[in-house]
């Protein structure tokens, strides 16, 4: 868990080299109601985009160096580097916005859901002492917008990546899930709704 998210936070700082003006957006309306997705989530960005999401009652959020980190477990929402307890599950979200997209991806590629998926993964991921092994990327569509997915396990974890595109052009957002071995079904449905409610303004 603490390299997926440190790999994350390596990944942003990368990518935010400027600023512009903030502003406001609207929830995307396309999660499941089933989900009770009840509490709103809004942070503002280094660049000064607005990110907003909604999430789980009962769940934490804790934002750290620009990456946004939702559990059902506080402890681990406060601790990301702690191990991850039976029924427990950390949901890491960044935002990359579409003018610094370019730095996301290897060199000469197009910044694209997979591209990002693929590079996030060999620069921060493969590279852990606890080594993951991935199934086959997946292609899908969340709030209407492009995206890809990558479930891996390990040792002791589960884990779910996923990057989409945001609405209107605005850039992309890359979510990785870790749950307890044999958990992450659980919740797989649960972070896929909540993938679907972000939006950002830039």
């Amino acid at each position: 868990m603490k390299t997926l998210v440190l790999g994350l936070a390596a990944l942003l700082l990368l990518v935010f080299t400027a600023a512009c003006a903030p502003a406001t957006p609207a929830l995307n309306p396309t999660a499941t109601p089933d989900y009770q997705l009840v509490q709103t989530h809004t942070h503002t960005d280094l660049l000064g985009g607005t990110v907003m999401l909604r999430y789980p009652a009962r769940w934490t959020a804790v934002l750290r160096d620009d990456v946004l980190l939702l559990s059902n477990d506080a402890a681990i929402a406060a601790d990301p580097t702690l191990d991850m307890p039976a029924g427990s599950v950390a949901l890491s979200i960044s935002v990359i916005p579409s003018i610094l997209a370019g730095f996301s991806v290897g060199e000469g590629q197009p910044p694209t859901p997979y591209n990002i998926l693929m590079n996030y993964v060999t620069k921060f991921v493969q590279s852990e002492a606890n080594p993951i092994a991935f199934a086959q990327p997946q292609l899908l569509t969340l709030g209407g917008q492009p995206a890809a997915s990558l479930n891996g396990s390990s040792a002791s974890d589960e884990t779910l990546i996923i990057a989409r595109t945001l609405a209107d052009g605005r850039g992309y957002a890359l979510l990785v899930t870790v749950a307890d071995k044999g958990e992450l079904a659980n919740w797989q449905g649960m972070v896929t709704a909540i993938a679907d409610t972000l939006s950002y303004q830039p």
